[in-house]
């Protein structure tokens, strides 16, 4: 596991308006990483996150700092997080200044959101000369529950999700239990959708990823098992479909992506990890390290499924 290099910083705009902003990056990796006032081309590194935020909080509100922080320093890779404010064209603005920020200091660089942040990236991955490639977290398709606006809402969510165009390639994780989507609007807003995309649905986690299940508060080892979860299904996404390698294998990491979406469960101190119209594989909350989610196939296994062997499966529980 990495060490924690942390730097707060601010990026500067044209309105005087500058972005607060944290980058978090392995510590035993280069002055260039770890130096956000580094820009000239012999300082650009391979890889990075951008990390964008949800409504009604910053950089650092909730569980956005502990997932980052978590991708840094499980997974090794720097991860910038940042403060946006306004309605969403706004913060379209915003992200388009924090992309030319990142643009002079990484080779690659994927936009990760996370509700209202899932939005900006969508918008983002609709552009012309847009990045083509995304992650969604939690993608708020019904808007608040709570809301008015939620008829019209919801045609322009839905709108957003189905114009992805096709040579986009995005990742959508979101729990069967957030108040914020509905997933039969969801697969119907996808099923139009001209963009290669995939779908992890967590069963019992809410709007933020965290999982609630009946006498289980979604700690193990004393870290939250949502973290642990969200992260080796980005990395894995991330290594897979994107060949954009995590430098550090610490963390969880999810493979077999080529089998389209998945379903992940929480039973008895193991995750059920089930790919669409495939058997489930298994992995332990206890592993330290290592990668999940790969069946053995029945040519290597000479058996007649696609289940791992390690641990044992017991039987499916539904979400409390």
């Amino acid at each position: 596991m990495h060490q924690l290099n942390s730097t707060s910083f601010q990026i500067p705009r044209n309105d005087g308006k500058d972005i607060k902003a944290t980058l978090t990056t392995p510590i035993s990796d280069s002055v260039a990483q770890t130096s956000p006032e580094a820009s000239d081309s012999s300082t650009v590194i391979r890889y990075g996150v951008m990390f964008l935020h949800g409504s009604g909080g910053d950089m650092d509100s909730g569980d956005v700092k502990p997932l980052c922080e978590y991708l840094t320093t499980h997974h090794g890779l720097p991860v910038l997080r940042f403060t946006m404010g306004g309605n969403l064209e706004a913060r379209i603005r915003q992200a388009h200044t924090v992309q030319t920020w990142m643009r002079s200091r990484y080779a690659h660089f994927i936009m990760v959101g996370r509700s209202m942040g899932a939005r900006v990236v969508a918008k983002i991955l609709c552009e012309p000369d847009g990045d083509r490639k995304g992650v969604c977290l939690a993608f708020p398709v019904l808007g608040r529950p709570d809301s008015a606006r939620i008829a019209s809402d919801l045609d322009e969510r839905k709108g957003l999700v189905s114009s992805l165009p096709n040579d986009v390639r995005v990742l959508f994780i979101r729990g069967t239990r957030d108040t914020y989507t509905d997933g039969e609007v969801f697969r119907d807003a996808r099923s139009l959708c001209a963009a290669k995309n995939w779908e992890a649905v967590v069963e019992g986690a809410d709007h933020g990823l965290k999982i609630w299940k009946k006498g289980w508060n979604g700690v193990e080892d004393g870290e939250d098992v949502w973290i642990k979860i969200v992260s080796g299904l980005i990395v894995g996404w991330l290594e897979e479909v994107v060949q954009f390698p995590a430098v550090c294998k610490e963390g969880w990491v999810v493979k077999g992506w080529e089998q389209g979406d998945c379903n992940v469960n929480i039973a008895e101190g193991t995750i059920k990890l089930t790919w669409k119209e495939q058997e489930p594989t298994w992995a332990s909350f206890h592993q330290s390290s290592g990668n999940f989610g790969r069946a053995e196939s029945s040519q290597e296994s000479g058996s007649s499924n696609n289940t791992a062997t390690s641990p044992e499966a017991p039987e499916r529980q539904k979400a409390d």
